[in-house]
């Protein structure tokens, strides 16, 4: 590994595992918080910190993409005024009305209105009288299995415990909705947190937990969150899935992250390991159109083995939801936290959603030093030649990859004896270091840089694994 250390030093390479974008800094806007009025149903309560006045807008005005009207889930819209007002004639008399459904939270570009059955829906807000357009809509906000049973655990809201909150919160000035639901058979309870935050307009964050309200251990064989269905005739398409898309899973087939969605399309998106050496990547999925995206993210600060499963169900329309089927077991009156999400609105195509997803994850504590200006040169990766390339061949290739305006070369998988001891292959290299070392000189000597491919954290059919693990060697990956 000495060997290892010293040659990295040596060639100078470039080891992020990932380069998030950089953002752009947002403007404080008006974020809102939504609940029925006892005197003016389904009033829209928009409200600015520290403001004593406030502005309604009617969520029954739904403003809808033209492509949309004929869609048969939303007949309850039918005839509805789609012009959009907003009206100052209502003074905020707070929340403890009887009838509190639906709720909706809500930030500048963004609202989801929740119903007494945590069924939800997805809007669109945008111009001055903030109009909306329906995107989504989900049947429960999450779901829970059992392993001793093969019902599904849908929730109710205690209509007692809605809460809203301003404070201070690692993403700055921030609104919060919470309230609790109950599992069908009162086992579960299930604590829901809205954090509408005041510098990022477009954005809704939600965190859960799940707590056993029951007196005997509640083994838990799987959860969905933002089970939702989400229709691109909406987003202005003129058929239920074309979308564009962005999945940020890793796969041996080596998927594109970026693709067009076509009929009877499904990928699982496991973020755990998919193979020896592919898995993770960044959990996001983002559907979008010229007119409209919409994306959910994980921001847990830590991997965690969950699905983002994208699917083109028979009726056209694409079904999503953040899985986790890791199972475990919640004690009497313990407590598990879900993975927290956050969805995203936004126009043009998934650079948006990911600038802002970038921007959540650094106000979690995620911080990314400046890149070295040569950075951004372009580079030239010989996997051309793949795993069993030759010296002869790249060093052959390179006259030409300077004239093209290449300044890196990239020495890609295979160069090493075995991913976790890295040292340099004795078939490409038989004179072992110092071997490689004039090989690396070579390609210098050509006036161009050299970057090494390598899996910081692999031990796959390493030396390591011989010694420790000498009785599963014969399993795949392991030699």
């Amino acid at each position: 590994m000495k060997k290892f250390l010293a040659i990295l030093n040596y060639i100078y390479p470039i080891m992020s595992l990932m380069l998030f974008v950089n953002v752009l800094a947002a403007t404080p806007e008006n974020i809102a918080v939504k609940t029925k009025e006892a005197n003016s149903p389904n009033n829209f309560l928009f409200d600015k910190p520290g403001s004593r006045s406030h502005n309604y807008l009617s969520p029954e005005k739904i403003v809808r993409s033209k492509a949309g009207k004929n869609i048969a889930t939303k007949k309850r819209y039918a005839g509805s005024d789609l012009s959009g007002s907003l009206s100052k004639n209502h003074a905020y008399s707070g929340i403890t009305h009887e009838n509190k459904f639906p709720i909706f939270v809500s930030n500048k570009e963004i609202a989801v209105k929740i119903y007494e059955n945590t069924g939800f829906e997805i809007y669109s807000l945008f111009g001055k009288s903030f109009k909306q357009n329906l995107l989504a809509e989900g049947t429960a906000l999450s779901l829970v299995g059992f392993n001793n049973s093969n019902s599904v655990q849908k929730f109710k809201i205690a209509g007692t415990s809605l809460k809203i909150n301003f404070q201070k919160s690692i993403y700055g000035y921030s609104k919060t909705v919470s309230f609790i639901a109950i599992s069908q058979d009162s086992t579960l309870s299930q604590k829901f947190t809205f954090i509408i935050p005041n510098n990022l307009s477009n954005v809704i964050i939600c965190k859960a937990s799940l707590k056993n309200e029951s007196l005997k251990p509640v083994d838990v064989s799987f959860y969905e969150s933002f089970n939702t269905t989400i229709d691109a005739k909406l987003f202005g398409a003129d058929s239920s899935y074309k979308f564009w898309s962005f999945q940020g899973g890793s796969y041996p087939e080596r998927y594109d992250w970026i693709f067009p969605v076509t009929k009877n399309y499904f990928r699982e998106n496991y973020q755990g390991m998919n193979a020896p050496d592919y898995g993770g990547g960044i959990p996001v999925v983002d559907l979008w159109t010229k007119e409209q995206g919409l994306a959910f993210a994980s921001i847990d600060t830590k991997p965690q083995l969950i699905s983002l499963p994208v699917k083109v169900e028979n009726s056209g329309s694409v079904s999503f939801a953040v899985k986790d089927s890791n199972q475990f077991v919640i004690q009497p009156g313990k407590s598990v936290d879900e993975v927290p999400c956050v969805v995203i609105t936004h126009h043009g195509d998934y650079f948006n959603a990911l600038q802002t997803y970038s921007r959540i994850m650094q106000h979690e504590g995620f911080s990314f030093p400046d890149a070295p200006k040569d950075a951004y040169q372009p580079e030239w990766c010989a996997w051309g030649y793949e795993r069993n390339f030759n010296k002869e061949q790249i060093l052959n290739s390179l006259d030409e990859v300077k004239k093209l305006g290449f300044k890196w070369v990239t020495i890609d998988d295979g160069w090493q004896n075995a991913d976790g001891d890295w040292e340099p292959s004795p078939e490409k290299f038989p004179g072992g270091e110092k071997d490689f070392k004039a090989f690396i000189d070579s390609i210098h000597a050509h006036g161009l840089k050299v970057r090494i491919w390598w899996v910081p954290f692999a031990a796959q059919d390493s030396s390591y694994n011989v010694k420790h693990y000498p009785e599963r060697m014969n399993e795949y990956g392991m030699k």
